[in-house]
């Protein structure tokens, strides 16, 4: 192999595996609404995010799905076998609990939860067969139920707009664009860290972060 096939095969592998540090299920059309809109209503600033915040972002919110499906797995392994369902399924409910268990504000939870029911959520941006891919075996195969998927995933994006509103409060009450960076991000989390992203405090603090 000559020296310049060598150089080209190392550089697309360095491509490929800085590809795969962002999750599919939080991607970056996710990522960019939440940056122009809020609330359903375009924002007056234009926000910009790093490569290497997204994958911050994006890994974030995929290690927090699975924390609800692993506590929601447990509730499901716990329950009397006289009052669990037939199937043992996740149901949405499970997937509440489990937010409640990692103390995602209610407030949150029932903003996704609506957005769920109501279907006002991005049906091209939530990628369904991976969430329920990623539900069903992460920590042991179990059906899903058909609405848990987009609760979960409602739930998930719901928080990734809380870390995102924050990281660019200061920017747009001083009307500023904000071209996020991840040190942005974990400054946003330790400001809230007992509050709304109380969910995110495991990625901040001495020995903490993603590694990026």
């Amino acid at each position: 192999m000559g020296l310049e096939t060598m150089k080209k095969s190392s550089a697309a592998a360095a491509r490929k595996n800085k590809t795969k540090r962002a999750s599919s299920i939080i991607n970056r059309r996710l990522v960019r609404n939440l940056l122009r809109t809020r609330d359903g209503e375009p924002r007056t600033q234009k926000h910009a995010i790093t490569g290497e915040a997204y994958r911050a972002v994006s890994q974030m919110g995929h290690s927090i799905m699975k924390d609800l499906i692993s506590v929601a797995k447990r509730e499901l392994s716990a329950a009397p076998k006289a009052v669990s369902l037939p199937t043992r399924s996740i149901a949405a409910g499970h997937i509440v609990h489990a937010a409640n268990y990692l103390k995602v504000p209610p407030s949150l939870t029932n903003d996704a939860i609506n957005s769920a029911t109501q279907k006002t959520y991005d049906p091209t941006a939530c990628k369904a067969s991976n969430v329920r891919r990623m539900a069903q075996h992460h920590e042991g195969k179990t059906r899903v139920r058909k609405e848990t998927v987009p609760v979960l995933w409602c739930l998930v994006s719901r928080l990734i707009q809380e870390l995102i509103d924050e990281a660019v409060k200061d920017g747009e009450e001083k009307n500023r664009n904000i071209r996020l960076r991840p040190q942005i991000l974990y400054k946003a989390i330790e400001r809230k860290i007992g509050g709304s992203l109380s969910p995110f405090k495991k990625f901040v603090g001495p020995g903490q972060g993603l590694g990026l």
